[in-house]
């Protein structure tokens, strides 16, 4: 398998990738928020755009050469200019909320009630203090289970952050990831409860010689 860097050309097939893989995930905030919501893809999708657009434009990802898998991610220098800008985040909410009728706006509502999402990142800060490479989103077509896809992807991040002699950092939700990502060299090092049966893993991994 080959990878390649990302373009415009493939942010739609990337877009269709993550909101297909993502939507079918249990372990996901965005299966809480929209349950129970007619056209709850929409939302998804939308802010998928808007966040594969912001890293694409970056250049912080690659994707496999027939774009059935991707990964992104950056330094911890970098952080603060992965997050959408004002107008764009505004621009973003607007869209979303337009998906929806006023019901689904009601229980979309309702159903962010159930979550503790607040400070999400803040374990990254407090069990690292020095640089880090945080990895944003890593997505593989289900066809490619056991294909090695995940390794493809995966390991030019490893190997840079290896070089450089730092830790690679992510997050997740989903309990069978937490399984192949130790198979990495990944640690969770702390556990935070974030309702409605979500666990979130703040997981770390040490620079190799």
């Amino acid at each position: 398998m080959k990878l390649k860097p990302i373009g415009q050309a493939d942010l739609e097939a990337l877009v269709e990738l993550t909101t297909r893989r993502f939507g079918k995930k249990k372990e996901e905030t965005y299966t809480v928020l929209t349950e129970g919501v007619e056209n709850g893809e929409a939302l998804l999708r939308i802010n998928l755009q808007a966040q594969l657009a912001l890293l694409m434009e970056k250049g912080w990802g690659w994707a496999l050469e027939d774009d059935r898998g991707c990964l992104f991610g950056y330094f911890r220098h970098q952080e603060g200019r992965a997050k959408l800008s004002l107008p764009r985040l505004l621009r973003l909410q607007r869209e979303m909320m337009g998906a929806l009728t006023k019901e689904g706006q009601k229980r979309v509502k309702q159903n962010g009630k159930k979550l503790n999402l607040k400070n999400l990142s803040a374990w990254r800060k407090r069990v690292c203090k020095g640089p880090y490479y945080y990895v944003n989103i890593l997505c593989i077509d289900e066809s490619l289970k056991g294909s090695g896809a995940f390794r493809t992807l995966i390991t030019p991040a490893l190997r840079r952050a290896d070089r450089l002699g730092i830790p690679v950092l992510l997050d997740t939700f989903d309990e069978h990831n937490v399984q192949i990502y130790e198979h990495f060299g990944f640690q969770t090092v702390e556990k935070k409860d974030c309702g409605a049966g979500l666990t979130l893993h703040g997981m770390m991994r040490p620079p190799e010689d």
